[in-house]
């Protein structure tokens, strides 16, 4: 997607490389280990990238369908696995999701905090704590590379609302989104980006810009677009928030 930024998700759950001067940075590792292998070190393979340099694997929330792959690959290439305090203790002692297709969690590694940031060779990353879609959702900031110029980009590491009438956690949403409404207003930011290819529409995306090579970056929207995003998704949080008062 970016001179810097790799696709090797799926059309449902999304997987990023980042590539730095030092290594990999792989973000999610979709729901097991044959999509890990199919998808991620196959992809890999494609993209010209040595699946044996991923460093660290972030997990933007502890749901399977984000840290399914992460044993698998961190045990075959010795790669960290980062998440955030509250979803490594959500991930070991109540976990809220399981399914057939999804394997225990990873072995606790290592814990971010808000703020903290994960750097490797050139590149840095800001693990923002956006809780809501889980207690610990961790949404990174980086910056990616495209035709000669730097972008800020975001990846929104939890959208939906599959937790019930949970008040809090829908207050905790809004508030996450309003807090990176003005963190991306101060750099800017102008591209986000999804764990979930139907939420920032990488699909489309990604078929047009090899339909057309050379034009401008469909991922690269522009500070204004990212902003009402986040305006919409904590309005979206707010409205759900009130029809579960009903």
């Amino acid at each position: 997607m970016f001179d810097n930024l790799y696709y090797v998700g799926g059309d449902w759950v999304s997987a990023w490389v980042l590539k730095t001067s030092q290594g990999l940075v792989l973000i999610d590792a979709l729901n097991n280990e044959e999509e890990a292998h199919a998808l991620i070190e196959g992809g890999m393979a494609k993209l010209g990238l040595d699946p044996r340099q991923i460093k660290y694997i972030v997990i933007t929330h502890g749901h399977g369908d984000h840290y399914g792959g992460a044993s698998y690959l961190a045990k075959k290439y010795g790669a960290h696995v980062v998440a955030s305090e509250a979803d490594w203790t959500m991930m070991h002692t109540h976990l809220e999701f399981s399914s057939a297709v999804w394997p225990q969690p990873p072995a606790r590694d290592i814990a971010v905090k808000d703020g903290e940031r994960l750097t490797l060779g050139d590149t840095t990353l800001t693990l923002y704590l956006t809780p809501g879609h889980t207690p610990g959702t961790l949404s990174p900031v980086f910056d990616v590379r495209s035709g000669g110029r730097t972008h800020h980009a975001m990846l929104w590491g939890g959208t939906s609302f599959n937790f019930g009438k949970d008040f809090g956690r829908l207050q905790s949403y809004e508030a996450a989104t309003q807090r990176m409404r003005g963190i991306a207003a101060q750099m800017p930011v102008d591209v986000l980006v999804s764990n979930h290819a139907s939420f920032d529409n990488s699909i489309a995306r990604m078929k047009a810009m090899r339909a057309a090579p050379g034009a401008p970056n469909p991922f690269v929207t522009g500070p204004e677009v990212v902003d009402r995003s986040l305006h919409i998704m904590g309005e979206c949080a707010r409205a759900q928030s009130d029809r579960s008062r009903l």
